[in-house]
């Protein structure tokens, strides 16, 4: 009996004994996978899928968690002055396949079922702490705003004290502007000479 399994975007057929390189898949070395996504189970008589069989699954053996062996890639661009050379190694997951199994395997739902029960656990939590909060909400006094309490009025003598004295001019009498001004000197005013036309 062979099957024809998609693994990592790729499609690989298979027998039981056979070594197969997979893309890489997230688990230990001696752990057990099992591959549900089965296309075709061939050998006396063949099941075709739409697009999976449903039930059948192959198990299989990590082996190796490794990379390949290094390509070179290399980008150039004539003229542009671009050359680029760098090295790439793709990880891969070496599988030992020891069964196919053509139907009766159920997906594990434990994980499903490991989550409902804490998922409810949560709501209860959150809902006893809401009852308990909520009383002592209601018991708490509303807390006031606090009041601006407005400054004492300074007495009428310190605030003049504070405000800054504007000094102002002394008005100069009548007499004091006569004298000052006897003391500066008149302008000189030329007067203009009219030219009178000869007869």
């Amino acid at each position: 009996m062979y099957a024809i399994i998609e693994c990592g975007g790729k499609q690989y057929r298979v027998q039981e004994g056979d070594r197969v390189h997979v893309e890489k898949i997230n688990a230990e070395v001696g752990s057990k996978v099992m591959l549900d996504q089965v296309l075709l189970l061939g050998g006396e008589k063949t099941v075709i899928g739409t697009p999976l069989i449903e039930g059948a699954a192959v198990s299989c053996k990590v082996l190796i968690q490794d990379k390949e062996k290094k390509i070179m890639v290399y980008h150039y661009k004539a003229k542009k002055n671009i050359r680029k050379r760098y090295g790439h190694r793709q990880p891969f997951t070496s599988l030992l396949v020891e069964s196919i199994m053509p139907s009766g395997y159920v997906k594990p739902v434990v994980e499903t079922i490991a989550k409902a029960p804490v998922a409810k656990a949560k709501a209860t939590e959150t809902t006893a702490a809401t009852e308990i909060i909520e009383p002592v909400k209601a018991k708490a006094p509303a807390a006031k705003a606090p009041v601006k309490k407005a400054a004492p009025e300074a007495a009428p003598e310190a605030a003049a004290a504070e405000k800054p004295v504007k000094k102002t001019a002394a008005k100069k009498t009548v007499t004091e502007t006569a004298a000052t001004a006897e003391e500066t000197p008149a302008k000189k005013t030329r007067a203009k000479k009219t030219e009178t036309p000869e007869a």
